[in-house]
């Protein structure tokens, strides 16, 4: 038997007008679509992932959806109550507490304050607010507020919850929470709309996707086949030496010397292959730069950092500058699930800070693992370390001298 379609969007579109910076400037009109031509529809029980680029539409179809604000074209058909987990602290009044927010939801819901407070106790153990609870919302921390908003769009009565990046702020245990009551709230019925930069979390919980570039729908599938087009490269590819000089700085840097090309060994890597990333300097100053330290962050989707490199660490830390010199960082094998990455770039010389780049530049990784395990997309976790299975190991590690530590 089929589920009713409680989600009907058809041809959505959604202008902004831009301000000119020049008051004298002819009146030609300015803008940006941020959404273009949109169209799907789900039914209830059913989970869609939302896949694409920051600036893509994401975000601004979620608003849609939610109603907080206006489509400039088509039309949106929802059919039931709907709950919406978007920009942190929304939905919440920051003079309310806790208790006081809840209750605000659930009426915003349409449900009687009895009928919020029977599920209170269940909304407060998931979010582990039990000790804040009336306290001022303002007062929580982001993590607080964002476990809040989720139990509660997850344990009301809404029909349809929209989640925008609701995994961005967590420890792994309440991530895993989540994810384990989103598969229940399919099961209930409950229509799920997922924005996410992890794709390993759609992958579990959506069976089919979209892929959103420049506001249009580029890819309608299964999620496997959206991620799979999403993690292909697009051009440029970042194996061109790129000009670092355009390129925003940390307002702390000196710049005598700085930051000057750079260029990674492959245009897109897969978990198994080698990783290389090459840069030079420019001299700006006419003085000698010694004790050069260089250094390299690896970052995920939401900026938590997984590896941080730097030639101090290999007994290079006397390093003098030489004009047309080169340097790089090499990983044997780069090990990291596929996904998209960021790098930071720093640069000290004769003990100051001179360059510092934290923006635009990335990497991706496609699909595959480095043990060549088949199906490629197998094997779980962000590091796919080398590692060894033994059959046959020696009686003597369960001697007293090897005990585990934790015993």
């Amino acid at each position: 038997m089929a589920h009713k379609v409680v989600i009907q969007v058809e041809n959505l579109s959604k202008y902004y007008r831009l301000k000119t910076s020049q008051p004298n400037q002819a009146k030609a009109e300015q803008g940006l679509w941020a959404l273009r031509e949109v169209g799907f529809s789900l039914a209830a029980g059913e989970a869609l992932g939302i896949v694409g680029k920051n600036g893509s539409g994401k975000s601004t179809l979620l608003k849609l959806l939610a109603k907080i604000t206006q489509p400039t074209t088509g039309t949106i058909r929802l059919k039931g109550t709907v709950s919406a987990l978007l920009e942190l602290g929304t939905g919440f009044h920051q003079d309310l507490n806790g208790y006081e927010n809840i209750l605000l939801n659930g009426a915003i819901l349409g449900m009687k304050p009895a009928q919020v407070k029977a599920r209170l106790d269940e909304i407060v153990a998931f979010a582990e607010v039990a000790s804040v609870l009336y306290e001022p919302i303002k007062h929580y921390s982001s993590g607080m507020q964002q476990r809040l908003a989720f139990a509660v769009a997850a344990h009301l009565q809404a029909d349809i919850v929209l989640i925008d990046e609701v995994l961005a702020v967590g420890d792994w245990a309440f991530q895993q929470r989540c994810t384990q009551k989103m598969k229940a709230m399919r099961q209930e019925g409950k229509t799920l709309l997922v924005v996410s930069h992890d794709l390993a979390l759609l992958r579990n919980n959506c069976p089919k996707a979209i892929l959103l570039e420049a506001g249009r729908i580029q890819t309608h599938d299964t999620t496997e086949n959206v991620i799979r087009q999403y993690l292909q490269p697009s051009s440029p590819t970042p194996s061109q030496v790129v000009a670092l000089h355009h390129f925003a700085r940390q307002p702390q840097v000196l710049q005598e010397i700085v930051l000057d090309t750079l260029a990674f060994s492959a245009p897109h890597y897969r978990p198994q292959d080698a990783f290389g990333l090459y840069f030079s300097l420019r001299a700006v100053a006419d003085k000698p730069f010694e004790q050069l330290l260089l250094g390299l962050d690896v970052l995920d989707g939401y900026g938590n950092r997984l590896f941080h490199l730097s030639n101090f660490f290999v007994g290079q830390p006397t390093i003098t500058h030489q004009a047309n010199q080169i340097y790089g960082f090499e990983l044997p094998q780069l090990g990291l699930k596929p996904g998209r990455y960021h790098c930071y770039l720093y640069l000290e010389a004769n003990g100051v800070l001179q360059d510092w780049i934290t923006e635009n530049i990335y990497f991706d990784v496609l699909e595959g693992n480095i043990y060549g395990f088949e199906p490629a997309n197998g094997v779980k976790g962000m590091f796919q370390p080398p590692f060894q299975f033994l059959t046959r190991v020696p009686a003597a590690v369960f001697t007293p001298s090897s005990a585990s530590p934790n015993a």
